[in-house]
């Protein structure tokens, strides 16, 4: 008597591809026409891996997915996203995408205003030993990503910024390596 680990593997056999068939094989059977997200919706970010702990709120105004049509994975569909970061620092990021596509596709635009830099105080901390007392940040960016090109333009412009260098042991720890002084970099960027 056998047993079934003794048993003989049958000779397996391969499915010959459908012609018609091939560009629906890529695809996930999922289409979506509309997702809305309204209300009082946002998220809590922590980061407690810095020195000095980053949060942020992020209260969702609106979010809007349009056309989802993953049987057709090179097909964009569209997005639309208000929000506010902190109460006083307004997002929009809407754009066309296809990132299950043969080739990734993304047209983009981001626009964020009054962005307080204080905020961005525990990672400047981290990477340059310096932390932002005051200052905001006004943000722009169109990102176009298409036909293995990638095409990225971003302008930042800060307000009343202020920088100062921590002190005492931490600046020890952190060990800054840059080539000049973030103040002499500063004073060379400032629009007088």
């Amino acid at each position: 008597e056998k047993s079934p680990a003794n048993t003989p593997i049958k000779e397996a056999t391969t499915a010959q591809p459908d012609p018609d068939n091939e560009t629906k094989g890529r695809g996930i059977p999922v289409k979506i026409g509309q997702i809305n997200v309204v209300g009082e919706s946002g998220f809590k970010f922590t980061d407690e891996t810095l020195t000095k702990t980053f949060m942020t709120d992020f209260a969702v105004k609106s979010l809007q997915i349009n056309d989802i049509d993953l049987t057709r994975p090179d097909h964009p569909f569209s997005y639309n996203l208000e929000g506010t970061f902190d109460k006083y620092s307004p997002l929009s990021v809407t754009g066309k995408s296809a990132p299950l596509g043969e080739k990734i596709f993304v047209e983009q635009k981001t626009t964020l205003r009054n962005y307080s830099m204080m905020h961005a105080s525990p990672y400047a901390i981290e990477t340059i030993g310096t932390y932002f007392p005051t200052g905001t940040l006004d943000y722009t960016s169109t990102l176009n990503l298409g036909e293995g090109k990638i095409d990225w333009k971003s302008n930042m412009v800060f307000k009343n910024l202020e920088a100062e260098t921590v002190n005492g042991e931490l600046a020890g720890q952190l060990n800054n390596k840059l080539p000049v002084s973030l103040d002499l970099a500063l004073s060379m960027l400032r629009d007088n």
